[in-house]
């Protein structure tokens, strides 16, 4: 008897990750992207590498193609590392989009980039995922998305985005 649950778990479980494996495929084709949005940093503040940082970990996460990734700041002060407060921004790169026709395997991959949670962000990152929502809506490809940001001074930030996005498999 203990030996037929172990096979009958065996199979279940090869069952369950045949089907999750066939579920998740989707075929899909790059796009390039290009898009540029003003950083406003009242609270806090970062510096030219901090924020080129920021973006890459953020954009990769949720699954832009890293070869062709290109992130420029402007307005930077003398010295990369010097804290500034407004600076925009210009990305160009490629992300999945669902083609009946597509070339590349992709799957839904749940993403979490709550700060705390995420190794990427921190509560201080509030007002630049608020900055982001437009771009980030507008060229990746999500599903179940929640966006919330609270970024006003003299309260606790909030800034929660969570769901699911297209990447490579």
């Amino acid at each position: 008897m203990q030996g037929k649950r172990i096979l009958m778990g065996t199979m279940l479980t090869t069952v369950l990750v045949l089907c999750a494996s066939a579920a998740t495929a989707e075929p899909a084709q790059w796009k390039e992207r290009k898009a540029g949005f003003l950083f406003k940093g009242w609270n806090t503040l970062y510096t030219c590498n901090g924020l080129y940082d920021k973006l890459r970990d953020i954009f990769r996460e949720l699954g832009a193609r890293s070869t062709d990734l290109h992130i420029n700041i402007g307005d930077c002060p003398v010295g990369a590392n010097t804290p500034m407060g407004n600076s925009w921004v210009n990305v160009s790169f490629y992300s999945l989009e669902p083609a009946a026709g597509g070339g590349v395997d992709a799957q839904w991959a749940a993403f979490k980039t709550t700060p705390g949670t995420n190794h990427v962000l921190s509560t201080r990152d509030c007002e630049l995922l608020e900055d982001l929502k437009p771009l980030i809506t507008g060229n990746f490809t999500l599903r179940n998305a929640t966006y919330d940001t609270n970024c006003v001074p003299g309260t606790s930030p909030n800034a929660n985005f969570t769901g699911e996005t297209l990447k490579i498999k």
